[in-house]
């Protein structure tokens, strides 16, 4: 005998998730919380910290002196300023697992956290920053514009994006922006290059970290004709409902009044 489960309009029954649910990819699905009390919680999901570690920081301008040695990671991590906009790093000195040097930069992220971000200070300060980019921050450093500047560094683990920055007479400008993925336990080298705008007078180096849930949704949806009532998406660090380019036909909410669900046909996609 076949037994179906309820959960009663009002009693809604809460799905707390620690993780992101699978793409909708099978045509003509109907999930329909019109008759029953569903709430999808996303306020799990990412909350396990993924860690990046990071080492042998170099930088140099038209194949000159290196001006980060090491990162400078052997003095701890006074030359690293946190730029975060949202709480959920941390960051330590590893001793015992580097690619190198004595230490290595241990960084930890939870989705919540956003971006998380780390200027190179050219002064010994760990202190977060609101504006690490103004004409007179301590992040740049000094250089002439056609230089052409190569960025060195190892890393393991988790994401990370380097993203080089040129100061010039008017403001800032983003140079360029990599990506990386360490998702295993060996240490990779990254090599990046790029030129200076020619009226260039600094460079400034920013490192960033992401949990890779980071844009988790709640329900992403790939296919076709599907139908999805009645449910409450909330707290999700991405996106409640998400159509991807190409889904076509499908139906998300109905009429209100019709169903016996607190919401009847009808979604509440909520602190997405």
């Amino acid at each position: 005998m076949r037994r179906t489960t309820v959960f009663p309009p009002g009693d809604p029954q809460t799905i707390t998730l620690t993780s992101a649910l699978p793409d909708i990819i099978t045509d003509n699905l109907t999930i329909d919380g019109s008759n029953a009390g569903v709430i999808l919680d996303g306020s799990d999901v990412g909350s396990i910290p993924e860690t990046v570690r990071l080492d042998d920081v170099s930088l140099t301008l038209d194949g000159g002196a290196n001006l980060i040695a090491n990162g400078g990671f052997d003095a701890g991590l006074g030359h690293w300023r946190p730029w975060d906009k949202h709480p959920g790093a941390t960051r330590s000195l590893n001793n015992s697992d580097y690619h190198s040097s004595p230490n290595s930069y241990e960084w930890g992220v939870v989705a919540s956290a956003r971006d998380s971000s780390t200027v190179y200070d050219t002064t010994d300060t760990s202190d977060p920053v609101d504006d690490p980019f103004d004409a007179g921050s301590t992040a740049w450093i000094s250089a002439t514009g056609g230089e052409a500047v190569e960025l060195r560094f190892w890393y393991k683990y988790g994401n990370v994006f380097a993203n080089l920055h040129a100061l010039l007479p008017d403001g800032y400008e983003n140079i360029n922006w990599w990506w990386f993925y360490g998702e295993d336990d060996d240490w990779h080298e990254a090599v990046v290059t790029a030129t200076l705008l020619g009226d260039a007078t600094g460079v400034a180096l920013e490192f960033g970290h992401t949990h890779s849930e980071r844009w988790a949704d709640g329900l992403p949806i790939e296919s076709n004709g599907n139908v999805i009532r009645g449910l409450q998406i909330v707290n999700f660090p991405g996106n409640g409902i998400v159509l991807h380019d190409g889904a076509q036909n499908n139906v998300i909410g109905g009429n209100s009044n019709l169903g016996a669900g607190p919401l009847g046909r009808g979604n509440l996609v909520s602190s997405n």
